[in-house]
């Protein structure tokens, strides 16, 4: 957070808290974050990286922002494959051009859980 930033910093940890005992649940990926250089998000292992610790959140957001391509792979791995093996983990995703947004809607075809934002 900017040191002159007019949001308050209780109402940034409120975002990511539910219920009365205060333990973070919510977390946000920005997807942009997992690019190296110009190599577009492809392969599984990539999407498995990004996943890595989700099974300590009960609700995930997925930022697509900036990101121009993914694979089908890597959108399955991501929406598909962690839905089953996370089946509790309510997965949402945002700011998905409409090539990504193609890939995400066929990885999660069966999964109606997941949503956008």
């Amino acid at each position: 957070m900017n040191n002159f930033s007019e949001r308050q910093i209780n109402d940034v940890f409120l975002k990511y808290v539910v219920g009365d005992d205060f333990k973070f649940t919510k977390t946000e990926v920005r997807i942009e974050l997992a690019e190296y250089g110009d190599v577009y998000l492809v392969s599984r292992s990539q999407a498995k990286r990004i996943l890595s610790r989700l099974e300590n959140f009960t609700e995930v957001l997925f930022d697509f922002k900036n990101v121009e391509k993914i694979s089908p792979a890597f959108a399955d791995e991501l929406f598909r494959v962690s839905k089953n093996l996370y089946p509790k983990l309510k997965i949402k995703y945002c700011h998905a051009e409409p090539i990504v947004e193609i890939f995400i809607r066929k990885a999660i075809h069966s999964n109606t859980q997941i949503s956008t934002e």
